[in-house]
């Protein structure tokens, strides 16, 4: 939920041990070895990014980068005048949500971001107030064919879904499950069009569809974060009932394909460090871009995957092999001295906001869906 990828307007907010990894490409889901995630106290490395995501998020102060704040600490004490804040003015049915701020164009943008942050926080017991704003902002909610506008959605499901709403709530052209329902399409369709691209193993001849091509090109690639937070949306909605019971095996498959997308994607990033690193290109940046890269892909998946185990509570292992890998590869990406060229407290700080404000918000977003993932995978039970 960065800027690596943008729409007009908006941003869309070695291997390992030397080994590159072996993907195997199935079409059940990964129900290996129990998920082990190591004590975040453990960690030197998360201490010290937790540390820098407060200073950079209240130092920064947009709707974007506390929003991400939130999402990664949402208990920190320093931050309590601020939820606070957000809570009173989402209670005012009246009140104006800000998207903006002094940064014009930091982060989506999306209009529900912190709708959605708000109604996150307060777990899993929603105000009466809170609820009332969410399905107010449905019934202006239309579901607009430009594929750009799609990222928005997720957001609104979310908070809708957490809020315990009901299919039958009206939306401004139909109801919320005309517009759950039209949401599994897209990324069905996502899917279908990269489907040819996973199939394969990448190489380092392989080229990524870019993230600004279009869905009929990129795939699930091209909305906000692949489609990570549409997804994600799309299991708080299975997870409340949202999601009609003939239509539960469609998230099934979805996520089946989430995670043969996860695979290559952790593939192809260590391939493509390589090969910038073979065309001549600077060691240290292609770590940086790296490292970049990878927390993205990390941080999401341990976000989705976390809360789409709760869809699955006869199987304690669904999904675990995919879930330790991305531990595994998170470990030796902090792993000290393995990649020079990434150091993510110092991708945090002013300096990089104010010379290179692109890179500064991939780092913070992506750092703050990692410290989230890496939570939610210890106890996916809240936030």
């Amino acid at each position: 939920m960065t800027a690596e990828s943008k729409s007009p307007g908006k941003a869309c907010l070695g291997g390992i041990l030397g080994i590159m990894i072996s993907l195997t490409y199935s079409g059940c889901f990964s129900v290996e070895e129990p998920v082990s995630v190591q004590d975040g106290a453990g960690r030197e490395w998360q201490s010290e990014v937790e540390k820098e995501l407060v200073i950079s998020g209240l130092r920064e102060g947009d709707p974007w980068s506390l929003a991400h704040l939130h999402l990664a600490l949402p208990e920190e004490s320093e931050l309590q005048n601020s939820r606070d804040q957000l809570h009173q003015l989402l209670s005012d049915i009246d009140s104006v949500i800000p998207i903006h701020g002094d940064h014009g164009e930091r982060g989506e943008q999306h209009p529900h971001l912190l709708l959605r942050t708000g109604v996150l926080l307060q777990g899993p017991v929603i105000s009466e107030a809170l609820r009332n704003r969410t399905q107010q902002e449905l019934s202006k909610t239309s579901y607009v064919k430009e594929w750009r506008a799609v990222n928005d959605y997720a957001w609104l499901l979310d908070a809708a879904a957490r809020c315990g709403l009901k299919r039958q709530v009206l939306v401004l052209d139909g109801t919320l499950g005309d517009l759950v329902d039209e949401s599994i399409r897209t990324l069905e369709q996502g899917d279908a069009v990269i489907s040819s691209i996973l199939a394969k193993s990448p190489t380092l001849e392989t080229r990524r569809p870019a993230g600004l091509s279009d869905p009929t090109v990129a795939g699930c690639w091209a909305f906000t974060c692949g489609g990570t937070h549409l997804l994600g949306a799309l299991v708080e909605c299975a997870l409340s009932d949202l999601i009609l019971p003939e239509d539960r095996k469609r998230i099934d498959a979805l996520l089946s394909n989430f995670e043969k997308r996860l695979r290559w994607d952790l593939n192809y990033r260590h391939l493509e460090r390589d090969r910038a690193i073979r065309a001549g290109k600077s060691s240290r940046k292609a770590d940086r871009n790296f490292g970049l890269a990878q927390i993205k892909v990390l941080g999401h998946g341990l976000e989705v995957l976390s809360r789409a185990r709760r869809l699955y509570p006869e199987d304690s292992q669904v999904f675990s092999s995919s879930m330790n890998q991305m531990l595994q590869e998170l470990e030796n990406l902090f792993l000290s001295g393995r990649y020079p060229g990434f150091d993510p407290v110092a991708l945090l700080q002013q300096k990089v906001s104010i010379e290179n404000p692109e890179t500064w918000e991939r780092a913070h977003g992506d750092l703050s869906h990692l410290i989230r993932g890496l939570r939610l995978a210890k106890d996916s039970s809240k936030y």
